[in-house]
């Protein structure tokens, strides 16, 4: 792999272990990265199947002021472009 190539996938891991971190929660992340530790090591789609097994967080409550405002989600593909552009 060219050192490019090697960066957008390393950029992708990144992105989506931060994408499993906002979904599931900290403490939960915390908690399944040292059950895996203690097994076999990490490895992302292991990470993945522990946290889908595991319950879901309560819901958290919102405060009013920041109700309205919305959260846009973006594709690897947009990302690899944020970081090309960056780049240059």
């Amino acid at each position: 792999m060219e050192s490019g190539q090697v960066a957008q996938e390393a950029s992708r891991s990144l992105a989506r272990l931060l994408h499993t971190l906002a979904h599931h929660g900290e403490q939960r992340m915390r908690q399944a990265l040292a059950q895996l530790d203690a097994e076999d090591g990490f490895d992302p789609l292991s990470l993945e199947r522990l946290l889908a097994d595991q319950k879901s967080p309560a819901p958290v409550a919102v405060p009013e002021a920041l109700r309205g405002f919305e959260v846009e989600t973006a594709s690897a593909a947009e990302y690899d472009r944020l970081l090309e552009a960056a780049i240059g």
